[in-house]
Order: structure tokens, then C-alpha cells, then sequence
């Protein structure tokens, strides 16, 4: 629960496993999707709670050039030594964005395990452009002590999903309502999504809520 995460000093990793040719599809309640393949599908109450972390995004304080395999961030956060990073794009190509993980911490410097392919700026004051966004380069934190991994056999076509979604059912004279319900916090997403599969009634996004009353208690 929110209030009694998993402990940070604990891990849980959920596996999801299948590739293009041997995952298992899982058909659709009524009035619902498909669950789909390396899925995991809620109907009814679906919470994971990890443990918390004080900062997991900041950004860069000064410019990381090409080559370059440290960084400094422009607030102190509590990241560890062996935890994985994301440095996002500073051009308006997504394929700028870069991943790291940390191999030694000094107060907000962090050496990083490989150098950069692109430069990525940092500004060392929080000035705004006009739209109000900073202009320094994201940085984010990706390690929790929770993971849902699709990454088995994924090959950049079938990552892992999950699925939350409310049913209405019929037996007989009597109708079955199934309430999804989720709430993930401190959860890390791995090698998740799936490819070719846009349609609107099967769309098989990373994190899905379908047929969800977002203002339901």
C-alpha cells in the first residue's frame, strides 16, 4: 500500500515473458480489450508501492558535451551508485535521449559508465524560456525497487503491457460489474509496449487504463 511500500532494502521484479512467435494471447472480458500478450490484466484492484525516493527527476546544471561521461545536477537528489539514468534529448530529435547508469557520486556529480554520444546542455540558473520550461536537459531517474520487465524475448515488437479496464457482464438475468481499479507509485517500467497495435479497441500501450471512471473514489 501507499502507506506500506515494498521496503527499500527489498526487491520485486515481475517477469513477463513470450516473444512474437510464443506469447500467449489473452482473449477480452465483456464490454473490454483484449489483455493481449506478456500482459498483465486487471479487473478488479491493482496497486504496487514502491519504495520512496526524494527526487526522481532534476535537471542538468552544466552542459554535458560529447564525449564527456560525467554530470552535474542542478539539486542534490539521493541516488545511488549502480542505479540507471536517462539524460534527455537537448535537439528536437527523441533519439538524442541517452541512458546511463552511475558509477561514483560526488555530492551532486555523478560519473556515469560510458560517455555521451550527443551534448546535452545545463544551465547553473533556473531560467525559463518563454513557454515556462527549463532549459536545461532533464535528467531521470529510472531504478525502483519494483520492476515490471517485458524485455523477455521483446526484440523492439513485444515489450510487456499492463492493462486495467472495467467489465459489464451477463449471467443469466443477473449483470456482473468488474471495477478496475490501479495505482502504481515507484514502479519501474521496463522494455514495455507493444508494436503495430494502434487501433482503438486493442490498443496495447505501455500502461493502459480502459473504460476507467478517472473521478471514481
Amino acid at each position: 500500500t501507499a502507506d506500506n511500500p515494498i521496503p527499500c532494502d527489498k526487491k520485486v521484479t515481475i517477469r513477463l515473458m513470450g516473444n512474437v512467435s510464443e506469447a500467449e494471447e489473452f482473449g477480452a472480458l465483456g464490454n473490454s480489450i483484449p489483455i493481449g500478450a506478456k500482459a498483465l490484466g486487471g479487473y478488479g484492484s491493482v496497486e504496487m508501492h514502491g519504495c520512496p525516493r526524494d527526487k526522481t527527476w532534476t535537471y542538468l546544471e552544466t552542459t554535458m558535451q560529447a564525449g564527456e561521461n560525467t554530470i552535474t545536477l542542478s539539486e542534490d537528489a539521493d541516488w545511488k551508485v549502480g542505479e540507471e539514468i536517462s539524460i534527455a534529448s537537448s535537439n528536437f530529435d527523441q533519439k538524442e535521449v541517452e541512458f546511463f547508469s552511475i558509477t561514483a557520486k560526488d555530492g551532486r556529480t555523478y560519473t556515469l559508465n560510458d560517455t555521451a554520444q550527443y551534448r546535452h546542455f545545463g544551465i547553473d540558473t533556473p531560467l525559463e524560456d518563454a513557454a515556462g520550461h527549463h532549459l536545461g536537459a532533464p535528467v531521470m531517474l529510472l531504478t525502483r525497487n519494483i520492476i515490471i520487465d517485458g524485455s523477455d524475448g521483446a526484440n523492439g515488437q513485444v515489450g510487456g503491457r499492463v492493462l486495467i479496464a472495467s467489465t459489464i457482464e451477463k449471467d443469466g438475468d443477473d449483470t456482473i460489474f468488474r471495477s478496475g481499479y490501479g495505482q502504481f507509485s515507484y514502479v519501474q517500467f521496463k522494455q514495455m509496449g507493444q508494436f503495430g497495435y494502434n487501433a482503438e479497441n486493442d490498443s496495447r500501450f505501455q500502461l493502459l487504463f480502459y473504460n476507467i471512471d478517472p473521478t471514481a473514489s
